[in-house]
């Protein structure tokens, strides 16, 4: 531990990412700062970069270190959807208390061409 960064188990890629981040760019975001570039695997909800494989479509607002904003594309495509929820599982069972839980709805309703706008009623 170089820089003395702990990251509690379970030790996956996207806690340890998320922990990198906020020892080293959130706390230096004192003016209105975005964060963009979010690697796929820290947003499990967000649809895959257009141009850049291996990123999202996600932007976050920091101003005085604080997060103000949280915004992404949302996925719609159930198949990789699934996947990802299937992953999220894994990672929850693992330990993971900030994974994703498995949303069955709307999985069955994208599935059946439903639009993605349903998921904020299903909460």
């Amino acid at each position: 531990m170089q820089h003395n960064v702990d990251c509690s188990e379970p030790r996956t890629n996207a806690r340890l990412l998320d922990k990198l981040v906020g020892e080293f760019i959130e706390n230096q975001c004192i003016s209105p700062s975005f964060i963009v570039g979010h690697p796929q695997v820290m947003s499990p909800l967000a649809k895959h970069h257009r141009a850049r494989p291996g990123l999202c479509e996600r932007f976050e607002l920091f101003v005085a270190t604080r997060e103000v904003c949280n915004a992404y594309t949302e996925l719609n495509d159930p198949f990789i959807q699934k996947a990802n929820f299937e992953d999220q599982m894994k990672a929850k069972a693992a330990g993971d208390d900030e994974a994703q839980g498995y949303d069955h709805v709307f999985v069955r309703l994208s599935s059946s061409a439903r639009t993605s706008s349903f998921r904020s009623t299903v909460h």
